[in-house]
């Protein structure tokens, strides 16, 4: 499976927990601390993102490759669950940037993983040699646009966690590492986790 380097282009519209799930669970009746909920919560969203490999609310990313599989393998799609692959572009051996066409390719896709594969008598194209990102791929990734349509599970070990970084908001930075999470949220997201190369 080739390397890549992966972005987010175009950001989720909206959290998976929002301002007043969050404050309800953690019993907060002022707006004082609004912002610092509102930062608690796609920190929340972040680690457990992380640690579960999966994209929560729907959003566009780019991955780029160096180069397509050698002797006809698979290019494994990043982040889960898919949505759609908007392109895939590349810059041919001459130089030249081209789309590749999708009789040349199909998308295998389940819960838990998504591939592009060949299409039956189909061959990768030659992409320039040597050329850093000449294989870039669009893509949207999440469960879907709304807060509702992130798993409940998913959903819940948020909240714990939220409770968690609010309780120890001096003691636990964001970007901690998910060895961080507490149990019982490790718990809840386990059931949602992809454990595979995405």
């Amino acid at each position: 499976m080739p390397r890549y380097s992966l972005t987010q282009t175009v950001a989720p519209a909206a959290e998976p927990i929002t301002l007043d799930e969050a404050k309800l669970h953690l019993r907060v009746d002022s707006t004082d601390e609004d912002t610092l909920v509102t930062g608690l919560i796609k920190a929340a969203r972040e680690m457990a993102e992380a640690y579960t490999r999966r994209q929560f609310i729907t959003a566009t990313f780019t991955a780029k490759y160096n180069n397509f599989p050698d002797s006809g393998g698979d290019i494994c799609i990043p982040r889960t669950p898919l949505g759609s692959v908007s392109s895939i572009t590349y810059t041919d051996s001459n130089g030249s940037a081209r789309t590749l066409s999708t009789d040349v390719y199909e998308i295998i896709s389940d819960d838990t993983e998504s591939w592009v594969v060949l299409k039956p008598l189909q061959s990768w194209p030659s992409a320039q040699s040597g050329k850093r990102n000449g294989v870039v791929m669009t893509f949207t990734a999440g469960y879907g646009p709304a807060s509702t349509d992130v798993p409940e599970a998913a959903r819940s070990g948020m909240l714990m966690l939220i409770g968690h970084l609010y309780e120890n908001r001096e003691s636990v930075v964001t970007g901690t590492t998910a060895t961080a999470l507490p149990i019982a949220t490790k718990a809840l997201l386990d059931s949602v986790s992809v454990r595979g190369p995405a």
